[in-house]
């Protein structure tokens, strides 16, 4: 009995040896604690470089977003001045057409009626012409007739100085129109003044 307790005592260690050594694998030995220390110290050393190099990488790619930025917004401003300078001019370039257009408007307007006026004279005229005009007209007054050259009146101021834009044809003329008229154009022509330098008994 003493014998079966020393092989089954020996089997145990056996299998218990066996199987140690069936659980162990052919990796390397278990770095002593120095190894593992240095392991780690590389390990944080190149998660903290990692770590630096992210860092630089983000700030670079903040300054970039802010320089685009900054890029962006003076294209912005000079869009805008660029915009504004162009509307200025366009604002100046209408309103010089619009005084060039007045002008010309106002200088056809003179023109046209420049022309309507020199139709209206040779109108005028050439009714005139076409009237029989008198050599001389004889007014009747009380203080003596006065006798008025009227063709040489008509040839040396024209018809409307008397007849005005009227055509021209025979009109009332009495003592009060007659000397406001008549006296007033001799004083000014040389003509004569006194009553008995017109009115003949």
């Amino acid at each position: 009995m003493k014998t079966c307790w020393i092989i089954f005592l020996a089997c145990g260690l056996l299998i218990a040896g066996c199987g140690e050594n069936g659980t162990k694998t052919a990796t390397e030995p278990t770095p002593a604690p120095a190894e593992k220390s240095a392991a780690v110290e590389q390990v944080k050393k190149s998660a903290n470089e990692v770590a630096m190099q992210t860092t630089k990488m983000v700030e670079a790619g903040k300054q970039l977003a802010k320089d685009a930025g900054v890029a962006a917004e003076e294209t912005v401003k000079e869009a805008v001045a660029n915009t504004k300078e162009e509307l200025t001019t366009a604002a100046e370039t209408t309103k010089d057409k619009v005084v060039n257009v007045g002008k010309q408007i106002k200088q056809e307007g003179a023109g046209l009626i420049n022309t309507l006026q020199t139709s209206t004279d040779n109108i005028i005229n050439a009714a005139a012409s076409d009237a029989e005009v008198p050599e001389m007209v004889v007014i009747e007054n009380k203080n003596g007739n006065v006798t008025l050259p009227h063709a040489e009146h008509g040839k040396m101021y024209g018809c409307a100085t008397c007849h005005g834009d009227n055509v021209p044809g025979p009109f009332e003329l009495g003592k009060d129109t007659a000397h406001s008229m008549c006296k007033g154009c001799h004083k000014e022509q040389g003509g004569p003044t006194k009553c008995s330098g017109c009115h003949k008994k």
